[in-house]
């Protein structure tokens, strides 16, 4: 439960972040580049809370690779996490996945639903303009992937760590 909270916690303070930029008119571009964002500290912040290994990284990276090919499944007025989580869970469930990862993978793919969910949340005019929403999440997807591939030594993983243990910390005291 302390793990979910400080999670929620780090969501919290990323959403504040954005918020500065709700009120702005924005080119798909800057859109582009703050969905990626966005995602890449979706992905850092779940590292944090989780402390995933390499090969976990590396599947979740996989599963989202899958995601991001169906992301034209979902409609207008739905949320991402109610369609693709559960394509998600069935391509989890192949043999694409080994049996002992699959909570884990799940964790991970369900916390980038989660930040594209969030992000359409902050900025509720993106997703009804289905023209750029696909590519919205395809730069949070990649963001996120590319949260994933950084390394442990990194200092965004470094900082988010330290930020996850006094949050962690400050919970059990």
């Amino acid at each position: 439960m302390k793990k979910i909270i400080a999670s929620l916690i780090t969501v919290l303070c990323i959403s504040i972040i954005l918020i500065g930029t709700t009120g702005c008119n924005l080119t798909e571009g800057q859109m582009n580049a703050i969905s990626q964002t966005t995602g890449l500290a979706a992905a850092v912040g779940w590292i944090a809370a989780d402390n995933p290994d390499t090969n976990e990284m590396a599947m979740v990276s996989a599963t989202l690779d899958f995601v991001q090919t169906n992301v034209n499944q979902v409609a207008s007025g739905k949320k991402y996490v109610q369609v693709l989580y559960p394509l998600a869970q069935e391509f989890v469930n192949t043999d694409a996945i080994p049996e002992e990862y699959e909570p884990l993978v799940l964790a991970g793919t369900r916390a980038a639903l989660n930040g594209v969910d969030l992000l359409f949340a902050l900025y509720p005019d993106w997703k009804d303009k289905e023209e750029i929403s696909f590519g919205i999440v395809d730069s949070f997807i990649v963001g996120a992937k590319m949260g994933l591939s950084l390394a442990d030594d990194d200092p965004r993983i470094i900082e988010a760590r330290s930020m996850y243990q006094v949050q962690a910390k400050m919970f059990n005291e």
